[in-house]
């Protein structure tokens, strides 16, 4: 008898147990770039504004971005920050700052931005 109800209770917690551990619930999709940021060359930046010119791209919460441009030399020398929004699919992200908008995809440390300039995409490399 004590075997009997020993093997329902078995029964009903590898129950449970099974239930919890269902693959029915969603998935929750980490985001690969919040709190990250990347850095690119700015080639055009660079010939305004002197060699070393980059601009960084920096992802703060889920949603909201915001671009540095750093210049490196003459009268806007410095950094000029710039808030934006993003979005992101698996390894694809859409950022809007002003009314620009840019889209790269991550590749390990780097995002390759489907911006090409000189025949080469500008390609971020993580901070």
């Amino acid at each position: 008898m004590k075997n009997k109800i020993m093997k329902k209770y078995i029964l009903i917690l590898a129950t449970i147990f099974a239930f919890s551990c269902s693959s029915s619930e969603e998935e929750i999709t980490q985001n690969p770039f919040i709190g990250n940021s990347y850095t690119a060359n700015d080639p055009i930046a660079s010939i305004i504004h002197g060699n070393g010119s980059t601009t960084t791209i920096e992802f703060l919460t889920e949603t909201n971005c915001q671009r540095i441009e750093f210049r490196a030399s003459g009268p806007f020398a410095g950094n000029v920050v710039k808030q934006g929004t993003y979005v992101f699919e698996g390894n694809k992200v859409t950022w809007t700052v002003d009314d620009e908008v840019r889209t790269a995809n991550l590749s390990g440390t780097i995002l390759i931005s489907t911006v090409v300039i000189n025949g080469n995409p500008i390609t971020y490399q993580k901070n």
